[in-house]
């Protein structure tokens, strides 16, 4: 497990399907800090043009 000091931002991209699943692996794995829930309206994968939930 990493050793983090001061404060540090981790974002992580899923489909909605999994956002319940991420948000309870992170709570019963982290001991501090706060969990933000942003949607993202639309995902294009530059080099291959693939969109939606396929280019996560």
């Amino acid at each position: 497990m990493p050793q983090f000091g001061d404060k540090y931002v981790l974002e992580v991209l899923i489909p909605e399907s999994m956002e319940g699943q991420a948000i309870k692996l992170i709570r019963e794995n982290a001991t501090q800090g706060k969990i933000f829930v942003h949607p993202v309206l639309r995902t294009v994968d530059i080099k291959t043009g693939v969109e939606g939930e396929k280019a996560i």
